[in-house]
Formats: C-alpha cells, structure tokens, sequence
C-alpha cells in the first residue's frame, strides 16, 4: 500500500469524503439539526483509520493472488517507482486483467461497509448525547 501511494492519497481524501457525506446526510434529512453533521464530521476524523480501509484492500489482493505474485506486484512497483520501465509477465498481466473487476468490487464492497458500520456508530452516540439535535418536526405537531 506505501508503494502505490494509497495511503496518502486517502488520508488527503478523507477531509472532503467525510464533507461530502455530511452535506449528503443534511440534504437527506433538513430538519435535523446542522450541529449533528458538524460533529458528526468531528468525530468520524477522529475515529475513522486508513488502515482499516487498507486492509480491505490488502485482503482482496490475497484472496485473488497468491504469495509469489504479489512479490512479483511489489517487484514491478518498486521498478517503476524508480522510474524503470517494467512489464509484467504475460501470465501474471492475464491474471491482473481477468481479477480486477472482483478487485475492485470487494474493495468498494468492504470500504463501503466500514464507512456505513462507522458513520452508523458514530450517529447513534450523537443521537443519544444530543437527542436535541434530531429534529421531529415532519412527525410531530408543532
């Protein structure tokens, strides 16, 4: 994951994603409190952890490879990071080909399901130290 730069470039991202979800969560529920998302955006950046994300990642390439062929994957990036050009085998480029839709597939899948359990979690605890936030109005008579 360090060789690919993922790391990074989600950790810059995580700002804007968890902004993002919490402009999407205030346009799907206007009579809930701003105050909710805003702490809500607090919490998931203090809680929310890269690797987790990562180790999504990591998991779904050692299910679709095995040892040696994530060497090879590491061989290559490395060479390339070196600014060597570099091929991968024609067996292990078939490989890559015909297993990155079930890559990314899983990888979206389980970052999916991380963020949602997390944002979940995380909107619960909110809920129930600031049930003043969680307007009722479309519910209740005013």
């Amino acid at each position: 994951m360090e060789l690919t730069g993922d790391r990074e470039r989600l950790q810059k991202a995580l700002p804007k994603l968890l902004s993002d979800a919490k402009a999407k969560m205030a346009h799907a529920y206007p009579s809930v409190d701003p105050a909710f998302g805003n702490e809500w955006e607090k919490r998931m950046a203090a809680r929310i952890k890269v690797d987790d994300f990562l180790g999504v990642t990591a998991r779904a390439y050692e299910k679709h490879f095995t040892n040696d062929e994530i060497l090879d994957l590491i061989t290559m990036m490395n060479a390339r990071k070196e600014g060597k050009p570099v091929k991968a085998p024609a067996q292990l480029q078939q490989k890559m080909d015909s297993e990155a839709p079930a890559i990314v597939g899983e990888i979206m899948g389980g970052a999916t399901e991380l963020a949602v359990k997390l944002g979940g979690q995380v909107g619960g605890d909110i809920a129930r130290e600031h049930p003043e936030y969680i307007r009722r109005k479309q519910f209740l008579p005013q």
